[in-house]
């Protein structure tokens, strides 16, 4: 097989695995459901990824990627970078809201669940990242690149809490997503008031 139908194998497998991941979590995945949902053996399977887990981080991998290619295409044409940052957020509730059932599971096994998924994937994080940075970098000119990736980190971090908060609560996530962008800012500059260039929370 060549390395298109390679990958396009995988890319097949990978989806299925995501859907009854997302029904019923990482600990209800077994291989040999994917495997006859999928019609293939159970040695494809481990022969292309090696093991549930790694099943399970090519699923994130592919996750992760649509989350970034959506970002780009939603923010073409927004120069505002506040606004940019409502839109990461808007699409961050929707893509956890999608995988509820598995972020829910993964927060009741690990209370450092988010923390976990950032130490392991944080290479693949990297555009997300850099993205988050830029924007924070544009919404206060003079910012230093290490206050900047620190604002980028600090803010996703609230933003995962307030995720959890809407899992415990409900509530209409767009709303919630102002509300995330609209609080944290306005803590960033009421910090950056009394705060040095080197040592700020946004410097």
């Amino acid at each position: 097989m060549n390395a298109a139908g390679l990958t396009s194998k995988k890319d097949a497998l990978v989806k299925v695995a995501g859907e009854l991941l997302e029904s019923g979590g990482y600990g209800q995945l077994k291989i040999a459901e994917v495997a006859e949902a999928a019609s293939v053996s159970m040695s494809t399977i481990y022969a292309l990824f090696g093991s549930k887990e790694g099943l399970y981080i090519a699923y994130v991998e592919m996750q992760l990627k649509q989350f970034f290619d959506e970002l780009l295409c939603r923010c073409d044409g927004v120069d505002d970078p506040a606004e940019r940052l409502r839109i990461y957020i808007v699409l961050k509730f929707e893509h956890m809201g999608h995988q509820r059932k598995l972020v829910e599971l993964g927060m009741q096994n690990n209370p450092l669940f988010f923390q976990s998924l950032l130490n392991e994937f944080n290479d693949i994080l990297e555009p997300v990242h850099r993205f988050l940075t830029d924007n924070f970098r544009r919404l206060q000119p003079g910012t230093s690149d290490t206050g900047a990736l620190l604002n980028a980190r600090l803010f996703n971090g609230f933003a995962n809490g307030c995720f959890q908060h809407w899992i415990e609560v409900g509530g209409d996530t767009e709303a919630l997503a102002g509300q995330v962008c609209r609080q944290f800012i306005c803590m960033m500059q009421q910090c950056g008031g009394s705060t040095t260039r080197e040592e700020g929370m946004i410097r």
